[in-house]
């Protein structure tokens, strides 16, 4: 891959307890661009989806991105995540079972 190269990645099926991992190679960084769910959360105008998002370590959940409640879509435009190969993104689905994805771009 290569800087500005974009990835989707599909979480088929997925139930709440099913974690996905992007953990980018050595020295690449890639930032999160958008996260897509088959359900919905939150209330009009703000509902975003279903899908939590952390950065991890490897064994700690570092920082909780929680997408969920009234109003937190507006801070979620304005923040974009940055995932290393030490720091990368873990999404979590929050809502029943179904196909989710999120997307990363490279950006060095």
């Amino acid at each position: 891959m290569a800087r500005g190269d974009i990835t989707i990645l599909m979480h088929a099926n997925s139930t709440t307890s099913d974690a996905k991992d992007r953990q980018p190679a050595g020295s690449v960084k890639e930032m999160l661009l958008n996260i897509g769910s088959f359900d919905q959360t939150g209330t009009t105008p703000d509902k975003i989806p279903s899908f939590s998002m952390f950065q991890i370590d490897g064994t700690n959940n570092d920082t909780e991105m929680i997408f969920g409640g009234s109003g937190e879509s507006t801070m979620w435009f304005r923040v974009k995540p940055i995932a290393s190969n030490t720091h990368y993104f873990r999404g979590l689905p929050t809502g029943g079972t179904g196909d989710r994805l999120f997307t990363v771009i490279e950006v060095e």
